[in-house]
């Protein structure tokens, strides 16, 4: 699906035809990190190297992202999933989902936002594709500890460096401008979709709570269902109990 899609693309040529173009990329890339995800939890080999090095291929070569930052996020929301201070998913940022971590309350622009954040989620989440590739390079470029740095370094520059080099060979810079932003912005809106309904809206644990493994994954962990396009479009990960309760 990938080589025809980038087949089509080069066919297609500048025309605005390739915004559609850019939406199938954004779904296809979803589908790549899934798989990613996947080889990340030891799902697709019985060789850890043969499923970090498929990690490393798939989610630094092919969707740009950073190995690295990946697992050492995604393994500390496994911990703790929901947990106040130790599950990042749940980390204060442009979104508040508790109030422990607040020095202060929010004023000017962040308390804006924050009164408004239920009607803003799916619209910031337009951004959460840009901010994944940028979170991922500066780790790789960061000093912070990572396994394999020179590999994701040549992978990560190889993606991003090729794919903008391509688009902007073949497109005039407005379109592809306008590429680049309904792809990012909908691929970020794919991945907020499938991951947010996993543990969002469940319980959060408080910092000193002790709870027991059990309890701990699927208390806080949501199934969706809804038949195969369900399972289809969310990769699997709409079994999110049976997710956390065995990862591998």
């Amino acid at each position: 699906m990938l080589g025809l899609t980038f087949t089509a693309f080069v066919l297609i040529g500048p025309s605005w035809w390739q915004l559609v173009t850019a939406a199938v990329v954004a779904v296809l890339l979803g589908q790549v990190m899934f798989l990613g995800h996947d080889a990340a939890h030891r799902q697709i080999f019985e060789s850890g190297r043969w499923n970090d090095w498929s990690s490393l291929v798939i989610a630094n070569l092919y969707a740009g992202m950073s190995y690295g930052w990946w697992q050492h996020k995604h393994s500390r929301h496994h911990a703790k999933p929901n947990q106040i201070g130790v599950d990042p998913d749940i980390a204060t940022g442009a979104l508040l989902f508790h109030t422990e971590d607040l020095t202060a309350p929010r004023t000017g622009l962040k308390g804006w936002l924050t009164q408004r954040q239920g009607w803003l989620f799916f619209p910031l989440l337009l951004l959460e594709g840009l901010n994944l590739h940028v979170s991922g390079v500066r780790t790789i470029f960061g000093r912070g500890p990572v396994k394999r740095r020179p590999v994701e370094i040549v992978f990560v520059t190889l993606r991003l460096g090729g794919y903008l080099a391509l688009v902007f060979w073949l497109l005039p810079v407005g379109m592809a401008f306008a590429f680049l932003g309904v792809q990012l912005g909908l691929f970020g809106l794919y991945m907020g979709a499938v991951f947010a309904p996993n543990h969002k809206g469940m319980p959060l644990v408080p910092p000193d709570l002790r709870i027991d493994f059990l309890r701990r994954q699927v208390l806080m962990s949501r199934n969706v269902r809804g038949g195969r396009f369900v399972d289809l479009f969310m990769g699997g990960l709409n079994h999110q109990i049976e997710h956390h309760l065995f990862p591998s």
